[in-house]
């Protein structure tokens, strides 16, 4: 889990942060995104696997809907790579200049950016747990 992503950043807090420390959690983030596109693919191919097996029509639409939950959250978590990726080039070229500080765009980015990953583990745990029960 990303271990930061669970606190709340305030406002005033993050402002006190220097480029290393946010270098350091967009590169964790990356990190943490890949395992996690990882496990959607795994997971997908587990369930194209066990539809073969399936012969109820009432199990096969399970799965398919599943499926579908799968390729949702993988087509999310490909997005946010991007978005971690961008995030992560715009605060390289802000490290190597260094007259530059954080601007408070970049900053506020960052936060909605936590926001949306968070939303998306917590939203990969719920399916997971979901079809892990079912």
């Amino acid at each position: 889990m990303i271990n930061h992503l669970g606190k709340k950043h305030k406002r005033d807090n993050i402002l006190g942060y220097d480029r290393a420390v946010f270098h350091g959690w967009v590169r964790q983030w990356r990190t943490e995104l890949l395992r996690y596109r990882d496990k959607l693919c795994f997971y997908r191919q587990l369930i194209g696997n066990s539809s073969l097996r399936i012969s109820m029509d009432d199990n096969l639409d399970s799965v398919r809907e599943i499926e579908i939950s799968f390729s949702e959250m993988e087509q999310r978590c490909d997005d946010l790579l991007l978005k971690t990726l961008g995030h992560l080039d715009q605060l390289v070229r802000t490290m190597e200049n260094s007259k530059n500080g954080l601007s408070g765009t970049f900053r506020k980015e960052h936060d909605d950016l936590k926001d949306d990953i968070d939303h998306f583990v917590k939203e990969f745990q719920n399916i997971k747990k979901d079809v892990l029960i079912s």
